[in-house]
């Protein structure tokens, strides 16, 4: 009874300036109204993909979209060129990677920017003109407001406290973090999908905080693969629990060519192509969108004629 009326006391104790009414509220709405009638249709963060900015108007501020797809897909591809591109517009990006060196990440930049095959970068098997043309391209990569993070700390609170010092400190606009199950966040007596869903739930609320867009990768279960066609479904987010609860956009990368599916429904090629899947989409609802894949660069590119 006296913890009751200790938490009865604390409610009555609410300052009343916190407490905005809808009449308050409407104006910045309008205001936000008036600034997408300017847009041109895009009032978020351009993919730099037309296709997917012309279903998505652009990635949200203050939005989770989670990147979901099968080993080999290439979603850490995928949201590396969105962050590319949306450094290469004006906004500033940061990525949190787990798994991969800050050199293999910009090995893969260079790569995809040279259109000089990944692996040789790798192996050193470069030309004397290949030389040439990396150097010019590290020379224009390196004025881009692109940071990469290693994290070799992979706890969930050094993760919030590095993304709120790269917003004050670097103005970034959008981070991408690869990927949520490398994140550790350990609650005694939890279950892993609960650790999990307290991790999406956080990279939420910190995107609603500090007002900007969260792009998180997922792992998706084994099933995906047992499957003939390894179409990906919402239930295959691994741990899934509270991520598609959290998140305002799911996406999934899948190339059918990956899994001897030569040809779609209607009998087109889908050859060296990927289907970005919108899963969920708390504004936009769902559908697929297709880009061209191309391997040796791990580079994913608009088609000139797009299906759909």
């Amino acid at each position: 009874v006296q913890d009751i009326e200790l938490e009865t006391q604390k409610i009555g104790n609410i300052d009343d300036s916190k407490i905005i009414s809808i009449k308050e509220q409407m104006p910045n709405m309008l205001k936000t109204l008036e600034k997408n009638m300017q847009s041109n249709g895009l009032t978020g963060i351009p993919s730099g993909f037309l296709c997917i900015d012309n279903f998505t108007s652009g990635w949200q501020k203050q939005d989770l979209v989670i990147i979901g797809g099968a080993s080999s897909m290439g979603k850490t591809s995928f949201a590396l060129n969105l962050a590319l591109n949306a450094v290469k517009l004006g906004h500033p990006t940061v990525i949190f990677s787990y798994e991969m060196s800050v050199n293999q990440m910009l090995m893969r930049m260079v790569s995809g920017d040279t259109d000089i095959n990944n692996k040789h970068l790798l192996k050193g098997k470069i030309y004397e003109d290949e030389l040439a043309k990396i150097h010019n391209s590290v020379s224009r990569l390196e004025k881009l407001e692109m940071y990469i993070d290693e994290c070799k700390n992979t706890s969930l609170k050094y993760l919030l406290n590095r993304i709120r010092q790269y917003v004050i400190a670097k103005n970034v606009q959008m981070v991408v973090v690869d990927y949520m199950q490398l994140i550790s966040y350990s609650l005694h007596g939890r279950s892993r999908e609960q650790e999990v869903s307290h991790v999406a739930r956080a990279l939420k609320n910190i995107a609603k905080e500090l007002d900007i867009t969260v792009i998180a990768l997922s792992q998706l279960s084994r099933n995906v693969s047992r499957r003939e066609t390894g179409r990906p479904t919402l239930a295959d987010l691994r741990e899934s629990g509270e991520i598609e609860q959290a998140a305002d956009v799911v996406t999934f990368v899948y190339r059918p060519e990956y899994y001897g599916i030569k040809t779609d429904d209607v009998g087109k090629s889908v050859e060296g192509m990927a289907e970005i899947i919108f899963a969920k989409g708390r504004n936009i609802g769902i559908g697929s969108r297709y880009l061209r894949f191309v391997d040796y660069l791990t580079k994913f590119e608009e088609l000139p004629t797009m299906p759909r």
